[in-house]
C-alpha cells in the first residue's frame, strides 16, 4: 500500500483538536511523531489552579528541547495570577517563546464596590 504524502498527513493531524488524541498519534511511528509533535505546542492553554506547576513543566519541556519554544504561537492562562513565582515563570517563558503571537490573560469581572 502506498504511503500518504507528508503534506496530507500534516493536514490530517492539524484537524485533530483534542490533545489526548494527538498524544495517541505520537508513538505510532517516527514520521507521525515528527509531524504531530509540534502541533501539541501551537496553542498552550493552562486552565487549572495548579498553574505554577504547569508553567514550570512547560518551561522544563522547552529547556529539554529548545525547538519546542519555536512551536508555541499562543499561550492562554487563567485570569488569576496568584504569586510572584508565576509572574517570573511567565516572564521567562515569554522571553523564550520567540514566535509567540498571542499571550492571553483573560480578566475576570469582579464587582467593584466604592467605599
Amino acid at each position: 500500500m502506498p504511503a500518504l504524502p507528508v503534506e496530507t498527513l500534516r493536514t490530517i493531524f492539524e484537524y485533530i483538536d483534542h490533545s489526548n488524541s494527538l498524544l495517541n498519534v505520537l508513538p505510532t511511528c517516527r514520521q507521525f511523531f515528527q509531524l504531530a509533535h509540534p502541533l501539541l505546542y501551537i496553542q498552550v492553554t493552562i486552565r487549572d489552579l495548579a498553574m505554577t506547576a504547569k508553567l514550570q513543566s512547560l518551561l522544563d519541556a522547552i529547556q529539554a528541547n529548545g525547538r519546542r519554544a519555536l512551536y508555541v504561537r499562543g499561550l492562554l492562562l487563567p485570569a488569576r495570577i496568584g504569586d510572584d513565582k508565576q509572574v517570573k515563570l511567565i516572564d521567562v517563558l515569554a522571553t523564550k517563546l520567540k514566535k509567540l503571537k498571542t499571550l492571553s490573560l483573560p480578566v475576570a469581572t469582579v464587582p467593584f464596590a466604592f467605599l
